[in-house]
């Protein structure tokens, strides 16, 4: 991974969801000669990449309060292997589970950073059909946090 030279709180979270997509890697089936690795925001990925994980993060949502920007993002958590001999619906599920326990990791609060992060949707969206093709699983979760209004290095 990548590590990201931005010190905004926005890129802060990020690069501790990148980190905690590190422990994810371990269970992902192999395929290629390559160590498994986590990208940032990728649309696609090459068979040769794989397996890998990609944290893409998305427009936010914010509102002003006192002084305090109120930010929701939302960040799609992507887990790509081929399949191999799995069974497609055992391994999606298994991989999906693990995503929701490492993502928030016992601190939806991310070591502070953020006032919580919750998990809004996830799964499978295409099911390979034969062994040499990748599977992909998704969540996404929201993520709140706060800065000081108009300040995105700050935290409140």
């Amino acid at each position: 991974m990548i590590d990201l030279d931005t010190k905004s709180i926005r890129a802060r979270i990020l690069q501790t969801l990148g980190e905690r997509c590190q422990s994810l890697l371990v269970l992902l089936p192999g395929g290629s000669d390559i160590e498994p690795e986590v990208y940032w925001a990728r649309q696609s990925l090459r068979p040769q990449e794989l397996p890998a994980a990609v944290v893409n993060p998305q427009p936010e949502a914010g509102e002003r309060s006192y002084g305090i920007d109120r930010l929701t993002m939302p960040v799609t958590i992507s887990l790509a292997c081929l399949l191999g001999e799995h069974n497609a619906v055992d391994l999606a599920e298994s991989l999906l589970a693990e995503i929701r326990k490492q993502v928030p990791l016992n601190d939806p609060t991310l070591g502070g950073l953020v006032q919580d992060l919750r998990y809004v949707q996830g799964g499978v969206d295409d099911y390979p059909e034969e062994d040499d093709q990748a599977l992909v699983v998704n969540a996404t979760f929201e993520i709140d946090y706060e800065t000081t209004a108009n300040n995105p290095d700050e935290g409140v």
